[in-house]
């Protein structure tokens, strides 16, 4: 890959801001997240009768609706696995189950394989191979169906390297063959069943061996066929000893679902890529935050990207990008008692991303006023009564008496909840448009409700019929007690409300190690370290001198760990304190930290160390000033903590690259210039206005070479296979002039 620089020297623009804009580099963009995550895989069943889920005892037909295949698809869809089942066949199914499969009851292993063309036709990525049992029924040797089963496994992957192949080992038989007449005894067949399985196992490890698609699912010595776990749970209970009982077919599709789950989501890592993380797991901490982690398997990441999706509708849209080797993050600002929320992670280098992780989802919400005990101030007949209206049934309601000129209906919670959404239903049955307006969502910890607050309304405009309301709640309080009232002196009736709520979480404990530290006259840095793991914030204070009134400046987010107080007044002394919040409230105050501003700006000091530049006319140290023609104004040189008049060559934003091919976006910072900011920005065409700010997550500090008082940020750049180009320049911004 060619990486291409342009350079159109050093820009400057005339502002109330001191500005300045760098030189521009040309870069594939980072790969964003895809919409669907991971494309669905086609699923090929494949096989006999029990894949097809025949079954000759107490079921119509000889049949179990869906085999396997019914309980396997919901698994799949449990585990948010987008799936397609793929077959010639759609006999035996469920209702409302994907009903496409290659089962084929009788159909030996020579069978199955000269069917193979036409059903691979249908390009599945994954197949679920069972076969073999009839060619013991109809004594096939051993050998010819090892052979056939040889044929199978290579014509299956070797038509498509990508393609997953899962083989089955074949399940005892436990009646003679055929139960009619004369058969051959259970124990001749079983002996060549486990002759057959023993050679399965080998050809599948040996394909495996040689760099082929296939992995073994060992049925016959997984499975449950005494019933351990009680009769109901027996492999063949009800069976006729060749094919499962329900039981049995669904402990298939447990041990199939294992399977598919292990592999997927069957997509190659691009090659120098890392591998993917694993073990994404998340904990709900607070109604508004989410904890992620996951297991680091790689040693040449340089960043950790994670997507998002906000329901199982919703799309995977790009979260955040960290650091190499950070194996956790946050993830605030959420309702996590309205939306289930999905998340996965991948990692990348200069080779590109590996596939992403496997997805770990929030629980559904539920609704907190279901089946809770509610009242009301009327009813207007036995059968309309209060409780009919958080019975989850929308064709049952509660209605007020006509005469009643204050309606309202209440829930008690029985506990303390933040409340994030309302949902109400109207009647079904009846069409009473002055029912459908005219009322209040209040909440309170009262039940009399001698205070409240009003958390939504609806107006004088009558909602439809038969329809849901929805209200979105922002406030922060904890409640117990729901009471929808009405404004007017209407009658009411509601057949449905829910009242989609959180329990509050601890409150946090008060950061700790809070220190200050006086940047020069007007900037103080502040450091604290995190004490909480479910914190929605911080609320910053500050007292001026020794006996000021305490005054908060700073409201910031979860795990932030530093801040700048700005605009502060020379040759004062500050005092701060900090605290954690969340939906309970917050922390005590930390231990308090004191500073002393100076007496000088930071632009003075940095320039006092420079005496030829001091020397210069005036016009020459202003900011956008560029005394020595190398393209660097004042303000960058300041901005990178350099010589102004030196040579500044070497300190440019570059792209560098490793002998890997790790590339990365690096510029200097010089760490003693609080009154300034480098933004980065980005474009694909460097037109005007269509400069985007480019967030710097996901990269790295260092020590700057022989200045200790800059630093060096490197911003990883994860090629795209086809990215457009994108371009970078990186601009100094200073809100005051000196």
């Amino acid at each position: 890959m060619t990486f291409a620089r342009t350079n159109k020297g050093t820009h400057f623009r005339a502002s109330p801001l001191a500005a300045a804009i760098l030189t521009l580099a040309a870069i594939p963009s980072p790969l964003a997240a895809d919409e669907s995550l991971y494309p669905t895989i086609r699923i090929m069943p494949l096989g006999d009768s029990i894949t097809r889920g025949n079954n000759d005892i107490n079921y119509p037909n000889g049949d179990i609706p869906g085999g396997y295949r019914l309980k396997l698809g919901n698994l799949l869809e449990d585990s948010h696995i987008d799936f397609d089942f793929v077959g010639t066949r759609s006999d035996n199914a469920a209702t409302g189950m994907d009903p496409h499969h290659n089962g084929n009851p009788g159909w030996r292993t020579d069978e199955i394989l000269s069917g193979l063309p036409g059903w691979l036709d249908d390009a599945p990525d994954v197949v679920l191979l069972k076969a073999g049992t009839n060619d013991i029924l109809q004594r096939i040797p051993v050998a010819t169906a090892i052979a056939n089963l040889n044929s199978i496994i290579t014509t299956i992957t070797e038509g498509d390297p990508e393609r997953k192949l899962y083989v089955a080992t074949i399940v005892p038989i436990t009646q003679q063959w055929p139960p009619q007449g004369n058969g051959v005894p259970a124990s001749v067949l079983n002996a060549d069943v486990d002759n057959y399985n023993t050679q399965l196992r080998a050809r599948v490890q040996f394909y495996a061996d040689q760099g082929l698609n296939v992995s073994l699912v060992d049925l016959n010595a997984t499975l449950d066929y005494t019933g351990d776990s009680g009769t109901a749970d027996d492999f063949f209970q009800p069976g006729d000893g060749v094919h499962p009982g329900k039981a049995g077919y669904d402990q298939m599709a447990d041990l199939w679902h294992a399977a598919i789950s292990l592999d997927y989501p069957f997509i190659p890592t691009a090659e120098g890529s890392p591998p993917p993380p694993s073990d994404l797991t998340l904990s709900v901490v607070s109604p508004s935050r989410i904890n992620l982690s996951w297991t680091d398997n790689s040693s040449n990441e340089q960043v950790f990207q994670i997507t998002r999706k906000i329901g199982t509708d919703g799309t995977w849209q790009q979260l955040a990008t960290v650091a190499a080797d950070q194996t956790t993050h946050a993830v605030t600002g959420l309702q996590t008692a309205v939306h289930p929320y999905g998340f996965a992670v991948r990692a990348g280098n200069g080779n590109g991303y590996s596939i992403w992780s496997g997805i770990a989802w929030s629980p559904d919400p539920v609704d907190a006023a279901d089946a809770k005990p509610a009242s009301s101030s009327t009813e207007a007949d036995p059968s309309h009564q209060a409780p009919a209206a958080n019975d989850t049934n929308p064709d049952t309601s509660w209605s007020s008496d006509p005469g009643d000129t204050s309606a309202h209906w209440q829930v008690d919670l029985q506990n303390d909840y933040r409340i994030q959404r309302v949902e109400l239903t109207t009647r079904q049955d009846a069409d009473n448009e002055p029912e459908r307006k005219n009322f209040e969502i209040r909440a309170s910890q009262d039940p009399s409700f001698a205070t409240f607050d009003v958390l939504a309304s609806q107006g004088a405009t009558p909602l439809d019929h038969a329809s849901t309301w929805t209200a979105d709640v922002s406030n922060p309080t904890a409640f117990r007690y729901i009471r929808i009232a009405k404004t007017d002196a209407e009658p009411f009736s509601i057949a449905l409300v829910k009242v989609f709520a959180a329990p509050l979480p601890a409150s946090p404990p008060a950061p700790t190690d809070l220190a200050a530290t006086p940047l020069d006259s007007n900037h103080v840095a502040l450091t604290w370290t995190v004490q909480s793991a479910n914190e929605s914030g911080f609320t910053l204070e500050r007292m001026t001198g020794e006996s000021g009134t305490w005054q908060p400046i700073a409201t910031l987010p979860a795990t932030t760990t530093t801040h700048q107080d700005a605009n502060l007044a020379a040759d004062t002394t500050y005092n701060y304190r900090i605290r954690s919040t969340n939906e309970s409230g917050d922390s005590a105050p930390s231990a308090e930290a004191q500073a002393t501003t100076g007496s000088t700006t930071a632009w003075d000091l940095w320039t006092a160390g420079h005496p030829d530049f001091l020397a210069l006319p005036p016009a020459d140290r202003i900011p956008t000033a560029d005394p020595n023609n190398d393209g660097i104004a004042n303000l960058l040189a300041y901005s990178f903590g350099i010589d102004p008049l030196a040579d500044a060559s070497g300190h440019l934003p570059s792209l560098t690259s490793t002998a890997t091919g790790d590339l990365s976006y690096q510029f200097q910072r010089n760490t003693l210039a609080p009154d300034v900011a480098l933004d980065l920005l980005v474009s694909e065409d460097m037109s005007d206005g269509n400069w985007a700010p480019h967030p710097l997550t996901g990269s790295s500090v260092t020590a700057a070479p022989g200045n200790p008082d800059a630093e060096i940020i490197s911003l990883p750049i994860i090629p795209d296979s086809t990215p457009p180009t994108r371009f970078y320049r990186l601009r100094a911004v200073r809100p005051t002039a000196p």
